[in-house]
């Protein structure tokens, strides 16, 4: 697959929901996911057509997910940031009940 190449090194690539007949295929050089400790994993939790009217929502009520009125207890991630902040969530160090990344 033509993203691989944009994993940092450690970083993991999941596929959710089941793909496509002709996007069922995996193909890819095994030295930089061995080397570079890249992570490849899938999950069947939803499917192609939910994740995109899931994504549509979102898109669509933006301003309500992204609005976080004073004192709330969410934060603003970019996805740049994305590592860090789930790190963080796993170390415990996040106060905030909810994290909202955002482009």
């Amino acid at each position: 697959p033509t993203f691989m190449p944009l994993l940092e090194k450690a970083g993991i690539y999941v596929r959710m929901g089941f793909p496509k007949k002709d996007q069922r295929e995996f193909r890819y050089d095994w030295l930089p996911v061995i080397f570079q400790s890249k992570k490849v994993g899938g999950s069947i939790v939803t499917g192609t057509q939910r994740t995109r009217r899931l994504l549509q929502l979102a898109s669509d009520n933006l301003k309500f997910v992204t609005d976080m009125p004073a004192g709330s207890d969410a934060r603003l991630v970019p996805f740049s940031e994305s590592n860090r902040a789930v790190e963080e969530l796993v170390d415990q160090k996040v106060k905030s009940f909810r994290t909202v990344f955002c482009w």
